[in-house]
């Protein structure tokens, strides 16, 4: 069953899910970004790599030339996997958001997920509990997911070290072709 048919069916606060699909949204924005930074970092690693084997030992075979840029692009696309694709395809529900806040917030209590699973039940095991005690499950877990940001919990430090390399990279490269462009068009 979809996870949006299912959260309709059972009256959870909107405050609750949108604070949630919010903390989603950051972390997939921060993957896609990690994911693309390194790719990029990773790509013309390569090729500075490729151009500098060539420069240093002139390579005039294309079959070489050939097997170092297809390394390069068989590492660029492993990079490319590893670091953006896998990391997107994980799939993140709001049960699963709700559990990886309140790790990091013990004091939660684990309210939020287990009202989310418990609402999400639907069916017999919502029928069966008291419908008060159920809004005020849910009004409670919407209470403690406001204590929590989706900036503050999700900060972009993790995207410093990939910045920093694909930047170095980049300068470098920049710096090659400022200094020899004739030569490093050639090898480009």
């Amino acid at each position: 069953m979809n996870d949006f048919n299912l959260w309709e069916k059972v009256r959870l606060p909107p405050e609750l899910l949108a604070r949630l699909d919010a903390m989603i949204r950051r972390v997939r924005i921060l993957q896609l970004a990690r994911g693309l930074l390194a790719t990029l970092g990773v790509a013309l690693a390569s090729i500075l790599v490729v151009m500098g084997v060539d420069a240093a030992l002139v390579i005039t075979s294309d079959a070489v030339r050939w097997g170092l840029s297809l390394a390069g692009l068989a590492l660029t696309l492993l990079t490319a996997y590893i670091a953006l694709w896998r990391p997107l395809a994980d799939r993140l529900t709001p049960v699963r958001m709700a559990r990886i806040v309140e790790t990091r917030h013990p004091e939660l209590q684990e309210r939020i997920s287990s009202a989310l699973e418990l609402l999400g039940a639907g069916g017999g095991a919502a029928a069966e509990g008291s419908g008060q005690l159920l809004e005020i499950l849910a009004s409670d877990a919407a209470s403690d997911i406001t204590s929590v940001s989706a900036k503050s919990e999700f900060r972009g430090t993790t995207l410093r070290p990939v910045v920093i390399s694909a930047s170095v990279v980049f300068a470098v490269m920049a710096i090659v072709f400022i200094v020899w462009p004739r030569q490093s068009a050639l090898l480009f």
